[in-house]
């Protein structure tokens, strides 16, 4: 059962996010985490005390009335996802203010003009799922946010690490095997638009793979 999940994981075209939780990854076998595998994994320590606390509150009543109480689940749970889910090494103390600075800035991106308030009105009501959706729209952006910033930095990388005989190589490659894929507007001219921009193909070519996924699957 295990080899043929495997062998799944490896040929599926299917648009399936999988996620897997184990309390020890190093009892798991060396072939469950070659790479290629899994995307990212993560480390999810327990939570403080505090953090239990509000937890606790949040599970008992699902429902926040008070403004105060909003922010302040929202900005302890902001530094929870950085500091113990993404595991990002920061040099500061939990400061709220920027902490709830940066989830202004994601509730704009999820919600819209003024998404703060919009996100305190569902917490108020509960209606679409309530704090618990809010909670999960932000987690979700973050990761894809880290995710993307380390996908651009490696791929910075590695472009820089080439000679210039190196790249184009490289991009004649790309093109070679993924070239009858993309749209023919970018391959037109010698694929003039993507030898200028190569990074930046390189950066969207894991978006491009998961639509021609959902196509296929349609």
């Amino acid at each position: 059962m295990f080899g043929h999940f495997l062998t799944w994981m490896a040929e599926t075209n299917s648009p399936v996010l999988v996620m897997a939780t184990a309390n020890n990854i190093q009892e798991l076998p060396p072939e469950f985490l070659r790479a290629g595998r899994f995307d990212a994994m993560f480390f999810v320590d327990l939570p403080t005390t505090t953090e239990r606390q509000e937890i606790i509150g949040i599970m008992e009543s699902g429902i926040i009335q008070k403004w105060d109480d909003f922010k302040s689940v929202l900005t302890a749970f902001h530094w929870h996802v950085q500091r113990t889910i993404l595991r990002i090494r920061l040099s500061r103390s939990p400061d709220p203010d920027i902490e709830w600075g940066r989830c202004c800035e994601i509730l704009l991106k999820e919600y819209g003009f003024n998404g703060e308030k919009a996100a305190m009105e569902i917490a108020r009501t509960g209606t679409e799922g309530g704090i618990y959706s809010i909670l999960k729209r932000i987690a979700k952006r973050m990761i894809e946010e880290y995710a993307g910033n380390e996908i651009r930095a490696k791929i910075s990388h590695y472009w820089h690490s080439l000679s210039t005989d190196e790249q184009l190589a490289a991009t004649d490659e790309y093109l070679e095997k993924y070239g009858h894929l993309l749209p023919s507007g970018l391959t037109e001219g010698n694929a003039v638009r993507i030898k200028a921009d190569f990074v930046k193909v390189l950066e969207q070519h894991p978006r491009l793979i998961m639509r021609l996924r959902k196509v296929g699957r349609g």
